[in-house]
């Protein structure tokens, strides 16, 4: 069990680098949502420790900015560190793998992350949350592909791809056809995955992105 220390210096480096994961400077905290430069400033530097109320709000402007944070870990360190959350498969890791994040490690993706979609249309990118797709992609892993819709997906056939289905949910699979048309089955390339559904058959697809980017991240599991 976790003991809570209220360590003012630690609870500063997690505040100033969910931040930064986030994409805020400390003039955007000031001028978008009123935090002012040096209070900020001195709870990074743990001149100021950081409050309940301070935190949640701290809390809520990480997640307009697609991060989840929870307070027992901006105060503490305690429990998962912040997960990134803009796509459907970004709000948690799936719970039996345990991922530290490297967090110098992690801001670098995040740049490498907003090149991608910046230089590419119909941009999409996941973070890979399970073993399915092992020994291709571990989790912890990015991978980025171009959306393709329609009957263009069946140009992707036999690639690992990131999927959209019909009912919103996202997947990182290797497509193949189905004996109906327009319709797809989804395999997993790990035949030891964890995951309870390795195949999906006769499945309906809103786009396919074929991956062609991809960042190995470096955690550790445990």
């Amino acid at each position: 069990m976790q003991i809570k220390t209220n360590d003012a210096c630690a609870c500063g480096k997690r505040i100033k680098m969910t931040r930064l994961l986030a994409g805020l400077s400390r003039k955007d905290m000031e001028e978008t949502f009123f935090v002012s430069a040096s209070t900020l400033q001195a709870w990074e530097i743990g001149k100021n420790p950081l409050n309940e109320k301070a935190a949640k709000k701290l809390i809520d402007i990480f997640r307009s900015k697609m991060l989840i944070c929870s307070s027992e870990w901006l105060l503490y360190g305690i429990g998962n560190p912040p997960q990134i959350y803009n796509q459907p498969h970004y709000t948690q890791f799936n719970s039996n793998i345990d991922i530290l994040v490297n967090w110098d490690d992690e801001i670098s993706i995040q740049k490498e992350i907003g090149f991608f979609s910046k230089t590419n249309n119909d941009a999409i990118v996941m973070l890979v949350t399970d073993d399915g797709m092992e020994p291709f992609y571990f989790p912890g892993d990015y991978v980025g592909g171009k959306k393709r819709f329609s009957n263009h997906i069946n140009s992707v056939i036999d690639m690992n791809c990131i999927v959209q289905l019909k009912d919103q949910s996202i997947y990182i699979r290797k497509i193949k056809k189905s004996k109906n048309a327009g319709l797809y089955n989804l395999f997993c390339n790990n035949p030891n995955t964890i995951l309870h559904e390795p195949v999906l058959y006769e499945i309906d697809l809103i786009f396919a992105a074929p991956i062609i980017w991809h960042r190995k991240n470096d955690p550790k599991t445990i």
